[in-house]
Order: structure tokens, then C-alpha cells, then sequence
């Protein structure tokens, strides 16, 4: 995958990117492709838009917090960076 080299601020998730989020609890990060539900299997790192993640994490900006309430209380994920975004690069998602 490849790194997008622009300022962290200016970039912000969207579908069919492929972002690295840190838990914020275990400290464990993890990729993500954001796809619609049909693609969605998350063995594979394809997380549903509609998927309370998934939809949490829409809009944030490379380094912000996002918090959802989970049935233990608060989960809480850093947006690490944005390894690919079809947008940016012009292809075709």
C-alpha cells in the first residue's frame, strides 16, 4: 500500500479507503477498507459503512479520536493515517 504524503489535516476518511486505526485501549492498530455492506468481511480488514465503526469513522481527519458507545461503554480509535484513497490517487473504487 501506499502512503498519501499530504498535510495530516487534509485528509479525511472516506469509502474505499484504506486506513490504519490504534484502538486506544490495547494500544493494537489495525487496517481498514471502508466497502458497503455486501463487500464486508471483516477477516479481511472490509469494514460495512453501516457498521457502528464504520460509521463512526466517516468525515474524521488523519490523528482525531473518534469515541461510539459500545455495549462495555465507549470505544474509542485513532485515525493513524491513510494508507490509500482511490479519490486522490484517481482510480476508480
Amino acid at each position: 500500500m501506499k502512503v498519501i504524503n499530504m498535510a495530516r489535516k487534509q485528509i479525511i476518511v472516506t469509502k474505499a479507503d484504506h486506513k490504519r486505526l490504534q484502538d486506544m485501549k490495547s494500544k493494537e492498530s489495525e487496517i481498514f477498507t471502508l466497502v458497503s455492506p455486501d463487500e464486508a468481511n471483516i477477516a479481511e480488514g472490509k469494514l460495512s459503512v453501516l457498521a457502528p465503526l464504520g460509521t463512526a469513522i466517516l468525515g474524521y481527519r488523519v490523528g482525531d479520536i473518534v469515541r461510539w458507545k459500545v455495549p462495555s461503554g465507549v470505544g474509542r480509535w485513532r485515525v493513524k493515517e491513510i494508507l490509500f484513497q482511490p479519490e486522490r490517487e484517481s482510480v476508480a473504487a
